[in-house]
């Protein structure tokens, strides 16, 4: 029940972003697939079942690949070829799937795929268990029926290409029809199946990137009555396109990460985000992810993340987003991650962090501290000066190694400093609760009057006394990884037919 509900939420999902699957379905295969179908190698493990083999090697030829019929899937023992001269591995276990396959042969197809080859299987090879740690889907049950209803879940700009929402086909029976396939929690769904193996709405077609390989497992088996129906041989066309397309596994790095007034101070939450990142798999560039974290006045539990941006397309050489700061006084960090088009992401994040004031007084309650940072290094003075609108507040500021004991006069506490390289930090306490203005800048303050100052003060330590780290020091647990949609295309991908005068 929890994978046929984790299914169905995803197809909400799919249907926001039906405008994109419309367009996809409404044209023939771009030229530029086809283009790299034509020159991808594919080596076929036959089923025993001569008329399957027979329309699997035939859909495959259709769509321009160049196909080797290979020895049936038993007797394979990792001799008879160097997979490695192969692009994908298609997997038949049809009328032969009682006879196991060489552990030698399973040795080399697992060496192959994590080696950074696409393997593409159906139903009895996954339902035996074979290779289970590279399969996108564990097996929860298998059943016998007529015909089943395959549903796009997320859609794709390679997989979903000329095909409907949903479709219906027929299924053959080898001892069996459909397996129950459960995806693990890294694969992508592409497609479910109302049948799911006698178990109600399971994963149809689930894929993931394992190693720096791809697997993409479908939960019916594949021969020639299934691809008898047109819409099921383009869905396994398009798959094997897919797997052919991308195998890359080595994770992108986010360079760069820009930041309207980053290290300083702004009054306005709307800034600019703009952000470089680069691959040396090969995949290119996907997507970003943005993070907000704010201080939560918990120095033992400092970081508080606000919002995500979500994934949001790249487009090379770079990407912005304008971005609204959450209304919390203090230090505002971006975390920033990048995800190539094969779903790969970035192991560390990319940083930026700015201080946020409100332009009205800021209210602070009894104890509440709001930490600014700043970076005035390049700066040949910088100055802080806090004042009072309300209650008594306490400013302190700390940098590289060094206090700063500020001057007081009236409702106002202000220093003045030299700054070092390195990041300086300003803290506002509530003595007693009030309210207070901040102002940071480069130029000089003119000394108070020295008329004495009614803000009483206490020792630092007597609050606070320790100083958080920067979120990037524990970055925490990865994004989930983007849908194919938006990994897998750096612009939207929108198919015409083609128009020939008469």
């Amino acid at each position: 029940m929890a994978v046929r509900l984790r299914i169905l939420q995803v197809a909400a999902l799919a249907a926001l972003i039906l405008t994109a699957a419309i367009s996809a379905r409404a044209g023939a295969y771009p030229a530029a697939a086809e283009a790299q179908a034509s020159a991808a190698r594919i080596y076929v493990l036959r089923g025993g079942d001569p008329e399957s083999d027979n329309a699997v090697i035939q859909a495959l030829i259709d769509r321009g690949f160049a196909v080797t019929s290979g020895v049936v899937t038993p007797a394979f023992d990792g001799s008879q070829v160097a997979l490695a001269d192969y692009d994908v591995l298609v997997v038949l276990y049809n009328a032969n799937w009682a006879q196991p396959v060489p552990p030698d042969g399973l040795n080399a197809i697992r060496d192959y795929v994590t080696g950074g080859g696409g393997l593409v299987t159906g139903e009895w090879f996954g339902w035996r268990g074979q290779l289970s740690e590279i399969m996108p889907s564990q097996n929860c049950g298998w059943n016998t029926a007529a015909e089943t209803t395959y549903t796009q879940v997320m859609p794709s700009p390679t997989i979903s290409v000329s095909l409907p929402i949903s479709f219906t086909f027929p299924m053959a029976s080898f001892t069996g029809s459909e397996s129950c396939l459960e995806p693990r929690p890294e694969a992508t769904v592409f497609y479910s199946s109302s049948n799911g193996g006698g178990k109600g709405t399971h994963a149809g077609l689930a894929a993931w990137n394992v190693g720096e390989g791809r697997v993409a497992a479908f939960s019916t088996l594949l021969s020639a009555v299934e691809l008898a129906n047109e819409q099921y041989r383009i869905l396994f066309q398009n798959t094997v396109t897919w797997v052919a397309t991308v195998r890359d596994a080595s994770p992108p790095a986010v360079k760069s990460v820009g930041l309207t007034s980053a290290g300083g101070l702004v009054r306005d939450p709307l800034v600019e985000l703009t952000v470089t990142a680069s691959d040396r798999g090969g995949a290119g560039i996907g997507s970003f992810h943005v993070a907000e974290y704010v201080f939560s006045g918990n120095p033992e539990d400092a970081w508080r993340l606000v919002r995500t941006s979500g994934w949001q397309r790249y487009r090379p050489p770079g990407a912005s987003l304008s971005w609204t700061l959450s209304d919390t006084p203090g230090v505002h960090y971006l975390r920033v991650y990048a995800a190539d088009r094969a779903g790969n992401i970035s192991r560390e994040p990319g940083v930026a962090f700015v201080s946020y004031e409100p332009a009205a007084p800021v209210a602070l309650g009894l104890d509440e501290i709001h930490i600014y940072r700043v970076e005035p290094a390049s700066w040949p003075q910088a100055s802080v000066r806090m004042r009072s609108a309300a209650g008594n507040p306490d400013l302190y500021v700390f940098g590289p190694g060094v206090s700063f004991a500020p001057e007081s006069d009236g409702d106002v506490e202000q220093t003045s400093f030299t700054p070092a390289a390195g990041v300086y930090q300003i803290e506002v306490v509530g003595y007693q609760a009030g309210a207070y203005t901040l102002d940071y800048s480069a130029e000089p303050l003119p000394a108070l009057d020295g008329g004495g100052s009614r803000l009483e003060r206490r020792g630092r330590g007597s609050v606070i006394n320790l100083v958080p780290s920067d979120p990037v020091s524990d970055p925490g647990t990865l994004p989930a990884p983007p849908a194919d949609g938006v990994a897998t295309s750096p612009e939207p991908m929108v198919f015409l037919p083609a128009l020939q005068r008469p």
